[in-house]
C-alpha cells in the first residue's frame, strides 16, 4: 500500500521463552493521535507475570490468545479471553499483567487526546483503571472488533484491520479540548515547563486549567509530566548498567535522589532490582 510504513518485526529467545513484536507507525493522517500498531506472540516458561510501569500514552489492547489476567493500580484483577479488548488508562502505580505462558494480541499505543477521539470519553474517568472495550465502546462494536482480529489471516490483515477501525472513529470523533491538546504537547516535549507558564499561556485560570486537563488526559499536568521524565528515564537506561547520574540528568532529573524517589514511587523497586529483571530483546519487566 503506497504511503504505509514497513513491518518492523523483533524476535528473540531467551532460555525455553520466546517473544515476537511486529510493529508498524501509525498512517500520517493519524498522528500525533496514534502512535503505533504493535502485533505481538510469546511462549514463556522461566515467568508468566510481567511488571508494567507508569507512562505517558495509553493503550488500547485485544487479546488473540489464551485468557489473560491484568491486576490494575487498585488490585483489581481484569480476565480477558480471545477476541476481548481493553483500554489502559494513565496511571502513577504499576499494574500486572499475567498469562498461562503462552499470549498473543494487538495493541494500538495512543496519545491521551487520541483515546479521547476513538473512545468518546474524557480519560479523566479512566484514571489508573483498566476497561473493558465492551464498556467503552459498546459491546456489538467490540465483539466485532474482537471477532474480525482473531479470525484475521496474519500480522498485515490485523494491522489493516485496526488501521480502518481507528480512521474511522477518528473520522467521526469531535475536536478535543485545544487547550489541554496543546499543553498536553508541550510537557510530552519538554516534562520540566512549569504548570504556571502553561496555564497562562492558555489564558484559562491555573485552577481551571490544572482540572480540565485532568479531566481530558486522566492525570493533573504536574503528575502526567513526572510519569513523562520517568518514561524518559527508562527508555535511556533500558538495555543495562549504564551512568545513572548522567541518565538522570538527561530525563530532566535534577539529582540522583530524585531519581531513586521516582523509582520506589512508579516501579516500586531500586533501579539495580529493576535492571535484573528486565528482559533482553524488549521482552518487559519480570515479576515471576
Amino acid at each position: 500500500m503506497a504511503g504505509v510504513d514497513p513491518i518492523v518485526t523483533l524476535e528473540h529467545r531467551h532460555g525455553d521463552d520466546w517473544w515476537r513484536f511486529s510493529r508498524r507507525a501509525a498512517p500520517a493522517a493519524f498522528c500525533p493521535h496514534v502512535v503505533s500498531n504493535v502485533d505481538y506472540a510469546e511462549t514463556t516458561r522461566s515467568f508468566n507475570v510481567r511488571r508494567e510501569l507508569p507512562h505517558p500514552a495509553p493503550v488500547l489492547i485485544v487479546n488473540l490468545g489464551e485468557p489473560i489476567g491484568i491486576v490494575d493500580g487498585f488490585g483489581i484483577r481484569h480476565v480477558f479471553g480471545a477476541g476481548e479488548g481493553f483500554i489502559a488508562g494513565l496511571h502513577e502505580r504499576f499494574a500486572l499483567s499475567e498469562s498461562g505462558g503462552s499470549q498473543a494480541g494487538v495493541q494500538v499505543a495512543l496519545s491521551p487526546l487520541g483515546a479521547i477521539r476513538l473512545l468518546g470519553v474524557p480519560l479523566g474517568r479512566l484514571a489508573g483503571e483498566v476497561a473493558g472495550l465492551a464498556a467503552v465502546l459498546g459491546s456489538v462494536v467490540a465483539r466485532e472488533l474482537g471477532a474480525r482480529l482473531v479470525e484475521a489471516a496474519d500480522t498485515e490483515a490485523r494491522f489493516a484491520l485496526l488501521e480502518r477501525f481507528v480512521g474511522d472513529r477518528l473520522g467521526r470523533a469531535r475536536d478535543a479540548d485545544s487547550a489541554v491538546e496543546w499543553a498536553w504537547t508541550q510537557l510530552t516535549a519538554d516534562p520540566l515547563q512549569s504548570v504556571g507558564a502553561l496555564a497562562l499561556a492558555t489564558g484559562i485560570s491555573q485552577r481551571h486549567f490544572i482540572a480540565r486537563f485532568r479531566e481530558q488526559v486522566g492525570l493533573p499536568p504536574k503528575a502526567f509530566a513526572q510519569v513523562v521524565r520517568f518514561d524518559r528515564l527508562i527508555k535511556r537506561v533500558e538495555g543495562g548498567a549504564l551512568d545513572w547520574t548522567t541518565r538522570a540528568l538527561d530525563a530532566g532529573y535534577f539529582d540522583q535522589p530524585h531519581m531513586l524517589r521516582d523509582f520506589r514511587r512508579y516501579a516500586g523497586m531500586t533501579p539495580r532490582a529493576w535492571l535484573a529483571a528486565t528482559l533482553p530483546g524488549g521482552g518487559g519487566l519480570a515479576e515471576r
